[in-house]
């Protein structure tokens, strides 16, 4: 559990990184995307990337 957690986290910071660079060099999302493409992180990542593949 403890390492899906960490690759969560690091997801995370890759989101809020990618977020970053979106909203100060390109086209602004509105924060409708940001939601979105966090729920998709964190239903997509465990559905296909099971613990024991982690």
């Amino acid at each position: 559990m403890k390492g899906i957690e960490f690759q969560l986290t690091n997801v995370f910071n890759l989101e809020l990184t990618f977020h970053f660079i979106t909203l100060h060099f390109l086209h602004p999302l509105p924060p409708f995307y940001f939601i979105l493409f966090s729920l998709f992180i964190y239903i997509y990542i465990p559905i296909n990337y099971p613990p024991n593949l982690l």
